[in-house]
C-alpha cells in the first residue's frame, strides 16, 4: 500500500468514526429530550387538578434561604443556573466589496463599501439559582438579582437545558442549566398559564 492509499484509508476510517460519534450524540440528545418531555408531562398532569386549576406545592422560604415579598409563596427553585446574554467577544469582522477600475499609467480608481462590526457570542453573565413564586420569577446570584413579575412576562420557552423568559418590554432573559428539573418546568408552565 502506498502513502496515498494509507492516507485515504486512515481518512476514511476517521470520517466513519466521526460520523458514528455524531449519530450517537444526536440519538442521545433526542432520547434525553424525549425523556424530559415525558417527565415534564407527568409532573404537569400530577399538579393539575382540573381543566383550569392546579395544586402547586408551597415550599418553605426559610429552608430555601429566600426572603419573600409580603404574601408571596415559594413554589419551586432550580440550583446551578446561569444567566446568559449575547455579548461582544472583543473581536471584529469586516466585510467589503469593491471594484477597481484601471485609469492608465498604473493608476486605479476603487469604488466600494465596507463595514466593521463587533462579533457577538452567547456568554454567561452570572451564576446562581432560579426561583418561582406565585408572584414572580427570581434569579439570585452573587453578581446581582433579577426579578420579573408574572405580569412582566409574556411567554416562557422551556427546554431540558433551560428557560427563556420573554418580557413584554425588553430583550428575553435566558437561563441555562445542565438539566432542568421537570417539576420546576411544570410549575413554571402552570404559573404562566394561570388566569387569576
Amino acid at each position: 500500500m502506498d502513502i496515498a492509499g494509507a492516507f485515504f484509508w486512515i481518512f476514511g476510517v476517521g470520517f466513519v468514526v466521526a460520523l458514528c460519534i455524531e449519530f450517537w450524540n444526536r440519538a442521545t440528545a433526542q432520547k434525553q429530550t424525549k425523556d424530559f418531555a415525558n417527565a415534564l408531562e407527568a409532573a404537569w398532569n400530577e399538579m393539575r387538578t382540573g381543566e383550569k386549576t392546579a395544586m402547586l406545592p408551597v415550599l418553605s422560604a426559610s429552608e430555601a434561604s429566600y426572603r419573600p415579598v409580603g404574601g408571596e409563596n415559594l413554589i419551586a427553585f432550580q440550583e446551578g443556573v446561569s444567566r446568559r446574554e449575547m455579548r461582544s467577544t472583543g473581536k471584529y469582522a469586516t466585510s467589503s466589496g469593491s471594484i477597481s477600475i484601471p485609469l492608465g499609467g498604473g493608476a486605479r480608481y476603487r469604488i466600494g463599501t465596507g463595514s466593521i462590526r463587533a462579533e457577538k457570542a452567547m456568554t454567561t453573565v452570572a451564576n446562581g439559582r432560579l426561583l418561582l413564586t406565585d408572584k414572580a420569577v427570581v434569579f439570585e446570584s452573587r453578581d446581582g438579582n433579577t426579578r420579573l413579575t408574572w405580569g412582566q412576562i409574556s411567554d416562557l420557552d422551556i427546554a431540558r437545558d433551560g428557560i427563556v423568559c420573554h418580557r413584554r418590554n425588553g430583550k428575553p432573559l435566558i437561563f441555562a442549566t445542565l438539566a432542568l428539573n421537570p417539576q420546576f418546568a411544570a410549575a413554571a408552565l402552570l404559573l404562566r398559564d394561570r388566569t387569576d
